[in-house]
């Protein structure tokens, strides 16, 4: 029932069919085949450059679809069979600065191999904005284990003198 609710925000149409969702969206086809991802599942590169806003929003509805979240920790986990779809969605993760692990095994069917998968691997800290379903939101509001401030930096370990040269030169905020 949540699902036909959430999905009813952004879809002009909901159907439920054997427990999945068809959300009919007008005029969502010409826009998806404009940026080449109709049969061919991937994060455009201009998606994984704009804002954090929207990186987070993009990270969301990943995770309403293919993500889970376990409560005692929020260690959440994205899968696909789809190598660049995961690729993807770890340089997406990284993008928004979670410690982010991507691991490859076999996806199995009544114990017969049917693919690779593809499993992203982050914590994310209490009120994290990591799904729109309030069913596995609520799971990274409610978690037990306490955060630690540094969980989610990444950390300069040495700096190498390299001579004099010419660069591009970037800007960092903070």
């Amino acid at each position: 029932k949540e699902a036909i609710e959430h999905f009813s925000k952004i879809g002009n149409n909901v159907v439920e069919k054997n427990n999945n969702y068809l959300v009919y969206i007008h005029g969502i086809r010409g826009k998806l085949s404009k940026l080449n991802v109709l049969k061919n599942k991937h994060i455009p590169e201009i998606y994984l450059t704009s804002s954090m806003e929207q990186r987070t929003e993009l990270l969301m509805g990943l995770m309403d679809t293919d993500g889970t979240v376990n409560k005692d920790r929020a260690m959440c986990e994205f899968t696909t069979v789809n190598k660049r779809l995961a690729e993807d969605v770890f340089t997406l993760c990284r993008s928004l600065g979670y410690k982010t692990t991507l691991i490859e095994s076999d996806a199995t069917l009544n114990g017969e191999f049917v693919s690779k998968k593809y499993r992203i691997h982050f914590v994310a800290s209490k009120g994290d904005k990591v799904f729109k379903l309030d069913r596995k939101q609520e799971r990274i509001n409610s978690k037990k284990a306490a955060d630690r401030e540094d969980k989610k930096r990444y950390f300069i370990q040495s700096v190498v003198p390299c001579g004099r040269h010419s660069v591009k030169c970037i800007t960092v905020e903070g």
